[in-house]
């Protein structure tokens, strides 16, 4: 009885097992993605751009096939300080995206998702030797299979024989920057550019001097150079003017203050300051006790030099 059970249990594992096998047969086996590829792959070297260190910029443009969302892992140096992760919009401008970095045995390698072809990646390497005469060497990476490689170098502000390796053809960029230029056709997954640079700058100003360096915490430290050293003597200038004025609007109110504004206010004044000298009578037009003091005609009260009435004109007299 139980060799029946055995039996049967294995004949029920074959009948399932050509059940599977025909189901794959039936069922199209579907294909693996494979590993997306990039149509464009720019890499862009500005030293000195602005902060005094090496801004590298990662320009790709994805494979027309490529199908979103795509994640991405790119390589950058292990000292690395990443600036921006972003992809373009379709109105053109950048927006930042979410990423992750992974430390590996040859740096770093940041990893993000992509919806649209285009995407960017900066950093800054502090790879520069001191002043004047600076030299650095740099080995970028291609992520993957590119068409087409692009390799620019911004020569920096003030800054003379400059000695690039490879060598790249010189020019422009599009504000008239002196830039060099270099096709570097296509390129497989995993390919390393090395670059090689060294010019003489007398000076450790960036070529663009409105960007606040950051520093390897990320916090924002402030820049000494950024403001002129005349602005604290002319902040100090106006401070001081503008206390004189001050002092001198208060010394007019209180000078107005003590002045009398009304006809009492000078008579308290009078009276508080006591009598006060009277200029002499002349003797000549003074009128004696004798003097009538009210005109006999109208009764108008005489004044003490008066010779006639002033109401009724008529002459004074002497009392008898």
């Amino acid at each position: 009885m139980a060799t029946r059970i055995v039996d049967r249990r294995q004949q029920g594992l074959k009948s399932l097992g050509l059940i599977l096998a025909l189901i794959l047969l039936v069922i199209p086996v579907t294909a693996q993605p494979l590993d997306a590829e990039l149509q464009l792959w720019q890499m862009s070297v500005w030293p000195e751009h602005d902060q005094p260190s090496v801004l590298v910029i990662y320009e790709g443009i994805l494979d027309e096939g490529t199908v979103f969302p795509q994640s991405l892992r790119i390589p950058v140096p292990e000292d690395a300080i990443v600036n921006a992760v972003a992809f373009r919009a379709e109105d053109g401008n950048l927006l930042n995206l979410p990423w992750q970095s992974e430390e590996t045995g040859q740096g770093q390698l940041l990893s993000f998702n992509v919806d649209s072809a285009q995407f960017v990646v900066e950093f800054y390497a502090d790879v520069l030797s001191s002043p004047p005469d600076r030299q650095f060497d740099l080995s970028l990476v291609v992520p993957l299979d590119s068409q087409e490689t692009i390799l620019r170098f911004r020569q920096p502000a003030r800054s003379s024989d400059l000695t690039l390796s490879p060598s790249l053809e010189p020019g422009s960029d599009s504000s008239g920057n002196p830039e060099f230029i270099k096709s570097l056709g296509s390129q497989v997954a995993g390919a390393e550019v090395p670059v090689s640079v060294s010019y003489v700058k007398s000076d450790s100003d960036p070529t663009i001097r409105s960007a606040i360096p950051v520093d390897r915490e990320g916090e924002v430290t402030t820049d000494a150079a950024s403001s002129p050293e005349w602005l604290p003597y002319a902040v100090g200038a106006i401070g001081v003017a503008s206390l004189l004025g001050l002092l001198f609007l208060a010394l007019n109110f209180l000078r107005s203050r003590r002045q009398p504004t009304s006809r009492q206010a000078r008579r308290r004044m009078a009276r508080e300051a006591g009598p006060q000298s009277t200029q002499p009578v002349d003797r000549s037009i003074s009128v004696g006790p004798g003097i009538d003091k009210f005109c006999p005609t109208c009764g108008a009260k005489y004044a003490s030099n008066d010779r006639f009435c002033r109401e009724c004109g008529m002459p004074r007299r002497e009392s008898s």
